[in-house]
């Protein structure tokens, strides 16, 4: 059997970002109209809910997630990078399909990419861990008080279906 390594990986809604490579090919007024995708609040746990079952679906070890208005979070285990740029792609994909599905959005819903970082050792885990569970607290001057509501009890029950926690 494989060994397998743990990964933080991040991705972000279409048109969050603004990319270096969108500035320099595209003319200003392309920029400045880009509508970039947010989730509310029940969006955002519904979001979570496809994670889970999309990461049982496709078989990779989630250790926990969390799910920002404009980007997701997560600690994955895998033993490779095809692995994990596979089951990534799968989830990215799973998760975009069911909400266009369900919110008959005809957009896509994320950027093309995701970035990823491998975790070195138990103090960089554990940091990323704590990162990754708090991470709806360092947005809450972005996105304001109400942003926080639920956070507590609502998303992290969803994160601990993935253990059956």
């Amino acid at each position: 059997m494989e060994s397998t390594q743990y990964c933080f990986v991040t991705w972000v809604t279409r048109n969050s970002r603004v990319s270096e490579r969108m500035v320099e090919f595209n003319p200003s007024e392309f920029i400045e109209g880009l509508e970039p995708i947010v989730f509310g609040y029940q969006s955002q746990l519904i979001v979570a809910e496809l994670i889970v079952d999309a990461a049982k679906r496709y078989e990779l070890d989630v250790q926990t997630f969390n799910v920002l208005p404009d980007h997701i979070h997560m600690l994955v285990r895998v033993a490779t990078e095809e692995e994990l740029s596979q089951k990534i792609g799968n989830i990215k994909g799973y998760v975009a399909h069911q909400v266009r599905l369900q919110s008959k959005m005809e957009t896509k819903i994320w950027a093309q990419k995701f970035n990823r970082q491998w975790i070195h050792d138990e103090k960089h885990l554990a940091n990323v861990v704590r990162y990754i569970d708090k991470n709806h607290l360092k947005h809450v001057k972005s996105w304001g008080r109400e942003f926080l509501c639920g956070y507590g009890t609502e998303l992290r029950g969803i994160v601990g279906l993935l253990k059956g926690k």
